[in-house]
């Protein structure tokens, strides 16, 4: 049928035509019949190749349909949208290039799932869990202080209540290291559980008959004793039946008391007369052989259904101890898996046993700058060339000096190399020079003073050399600074005259007590210099038994009780003399 037949269809017989009238309603688009000029086909028939019927025009049959990564095919003037070659996903909404197509195309850590690479560890491992990813699988172990529990996961690892049911109270048993109520979920339904010696005793509830470890339910109940009962007959599963005649069990005597029988067990059996009764073994597992425990009554052993794959089990005091098999080891989650080495020489000899796994020993074996290399399964590190090594720091980049002595007398070290720069500060009209692989300041000729800091021409100035004591103690270092903060130094001593000055500088201070100088010999032990000049002595006035060569006595000092020169340590406090000079 047209649309222009379909729209004078009364509302009744629209149902009739519901497909056909959706396909013509006019909120989809579709022209009414009066506008025939406007359609140019009504099925794909009436269409070119490649083109297909849309609202009643031939065009782009994958028009704005299709999404990234697609091309657009007609089958039987039918289009469809579908992936372009090397792409995967829905047609419809995008396609992406293809990762994989097996597990082995993707790395380690990685599956392949819908031909991508995703992480095996996502969404794989439980709560309070860690995953690893081995071989495109994700293998689940439980975080540290958590233990596996089968029933609830990964959970909290707690502090052990007991070992044995002995070390819980008569109405309770051990059961996963904790004391428990053994009822729970013992017995059947419409029962009565008792505790006794940390064993249970499952009952049917009064009204009730059947076996109440699985399931008591209610009976027609014709007596509720044998009083109710005919003579002769006694009260069995609430029915009155004769006791004796085949109704007892295996193991079962039948009494008759006050001319009533009834079925008993035999003495030394317990259990159901009516059913069975068998020999009474224990009551606690003490009752049973050590590698037995009691249960229901009977010792059982204790390894029974309890140790896993590839384990042997063990009883020891009525409890299965379970350890894996030579040549496994225990893995959480896993049980016992078979182990890749145990020792080194189950390793090719580049490799080593580690965590029972063959590696490679110099993975983070080795520090920066090295070389491993593997010997017998065991690394050996060295120091990569243009290095050297050095205990505290590892192996350095080789350097031509370290400190200035390594260079030639006229070289000091500066940064590994040996360089003719003279870096001292020197004053006005003096030369800077290196002495004994020191930087040291000098008047030039013709010039005398203080050569940090001023030299005047000899011919037309007389100088002569001033002396300050400074008054408060500090170590040789902050005297130094102290000096310069006076446009002064610390103090040198070059002649008889100038120890006389110094001594007098001191006398009219009021001090008393060890005085520092500069001279030291910081720059190489032994070897005494006046650091404000670089100077070595030309004059001493030692101590008897002075100076003392020693790592701890390093700077000189004078005392003004003889004015004698002594080796101190540098950073205790003293007195200090500074020098200057005046016309």
């Amino acid at each position: 049928r047209t649309c222009s037949k379909l729209n004078n269809f009364r509302a009744m017989e629209a149902s009739k035509y519901f497909i056909l009238l959706t396909m013509c309603a006019p909120i989809l688009g579709l022209p009414p019949s009066n506008n025939s000029s406007e359609i140019n086909c009504e099925n794909s028939g009436d269409c070119s190749s490649g083109k297909v019927c849309v609202n009643f025009k031939c065009g782009d049959p994958c028009h704005g349909g299709c999404g990234p990564n697609t091309i657009c095919l007609t089958v039987d003037k039918v289009s469809m949208c579908a992936c372009k070659p090397g792409f995967t996903g829905y047609p419809f909404n995008g396609c992406y290039p293809e990762e994989c197509r097996m597990d082995s195309d993707c790395p380690e850590e990685r599956e392949c799932r819908n031909k991508r690479c995703e992480d095996v560890c996502k969404n794989a491992c439980g709560l309070n869990t860690h995953c690893k990813a081995i071989n495109h699988y994700p293998v689940c172990s439980c975080s540290p202080e958590h233990v596996w529990n089968p029933f609830l996961g990964c959970q909290v690892q707690k502090a052990k209540d007991c070992t044995e049911d002995s070390d819980c109270l008569s109405n309770r048993t051990c059961i996963n290291y904790e004391c428990v109520d053994p009822c729970d979920s013992v017995c059947g339904n419409n029962t009565i559980c008792t505790v006794e010696n940390h064993h249970t005793a499952c009952a049917c509830r009064p009204g009730f008959v059947g076996n109440p470890l699985q399931n008591c339910v209610d009976q027609d109940v014709n007596c509720q004793n044998s009083d109710d009962c005919s003579s002769g007959k006694v009260c069995v599963d609430f029915k009155c039946d004769d006791p004796c005649l085949g109704g007892c069990g295996p193991n079962t005597v039948c009494l008759t008391v006050n001319e009533v029988s009834m079925c008993a067990c035999k003495p030394g059996y317990i259990g159901h007369p009516f059913h069975e009764c068998y020999p009474k073994e224990c009551m606690v597992n003490s009752d049973c052989p050590e590698q037995k425990e009691c249960r229901d009554q009977h010792c059982e052993d204790a390894c029974k259904d309890a140790c896993g794959p590839n384990s042997i089990c063990k009883g020891i005091k009525h409890r299965p101890i379970c350890s894996c098999i030579s040549g496994y080891f225990w893995k959480p989650l896993i049980g016992c898996q078979i182990k890749n080495c145990t020792m080194n020489s189950d390793c090719p000899e580049e490799k080593a046993c580690i965590n029972e796994h063959c590696e490679d020993p110099c993975k983070h074996a080795c520090g920066l700058n090295t070389i491993c290399k593997v010997t017998k399964h065991r690394p050996i590190c060295s120091c990569s060339p243009e290095h050297v090594w050095d205990p505290l720091l590892g192996c350095q980049e080789i350097k031509e000096c370290t400190i200035d002595e390594d260079c030639p007398s006229n070289h000091t070290c500066n940064n590994g190399e040996c360089a003719e720069t003279c870096n001292a500060v020197c004053g006005l009209n003096t030369i800077c020079i290196i002495k004994n692989n020191h930087a040291a300041c000098s008047c030039k000729p013709g010039f005398v003073g203080n050569p940090f800091l001023e030299c005047v021409d000899k011919s037309t100035t007389e100088l002569r050399k001033k002396y300050y004591i400074g008054k408060e103690k500090v170590g040789w270092i902050t005297a130094i600074e102290r000096c310069r903060s006076k446009d002064m130094y610390l103090a040198s001593i070059t002649s008889p005259s100038e120890q006389a000055d110094i001594k007098r500088a001191c006398n009219e201070s009021g001090i008393s007590g060890l005085v520092y100088v500069s001279g030291s010999d910081l720059g190489s032990v032994g070897k005494y210099v006046w650091s404000s000049t670089g100077k070595s002595f030309l004059y001493t006035n030692w101590k008897s038994g002075e100076p003392e060569v020693s790592e701890d006595y390093r700077c000189i000092a004078f005392s003004t009780l003889d004015y004698k020169w002594q080796t101190r340590g540098c950073t205790l406090k003293r007195y200090y003399a500074c020098e200057y000079f005046r016309s």
